[in-house]
């Protein structure tokens, strides 16, 4: 009966946290295009290597997620860039009939 009237506490709102920063969309696309490379003899990985470059330089400037991301797909454009022909010209030295018949059909191109 000695109860006082006082109100009951309310916890203290606490500040939000800060949002993290966001992903990179150009570091997911680099790493897309750098996979894409390998099934597309390369036609993708010039891309890959370009997105990949650009990405990494926002991600220093901005501090977004992706880094790894922007960073595997420059390597895997840059691997299918520079292996890719070397493994076609291994190819053709591995089988001098397959070689000979390909020299032929392009002259047979060029000539017309």
């Amino acid at each position: 009966m000695g109860h006082s009237a006082e109100p009951p506490h309310r916890p203290v709102p606490q500040p939000l946290p800060y949002p993290p920063p966001a992903r990179n969309g150009m570091a997911t696309a680099a790493l897309v295009l750098g996979i894409l490379g390998f099934f597309t003899c390369g036609l993708t990985s010039l891309f890959a290597v370009v997105l990949g470059h650009i990405a990494g330089r926002q991600i220093r400037r901005t501090g977004q997620f992706g880094r790894g991301s922007a960073l595997a797909g420059a390597l895997l454009g840059w691997l299918v860039l520079l292996a890719g022909p070397a493994v076609f010209f291994v190819a053709l030295l591995a089988n001098p009939d397959g070689s000979a018949q390909l020299v032929n059909d392009v002259a047979d191109l060029v000539a017309g």
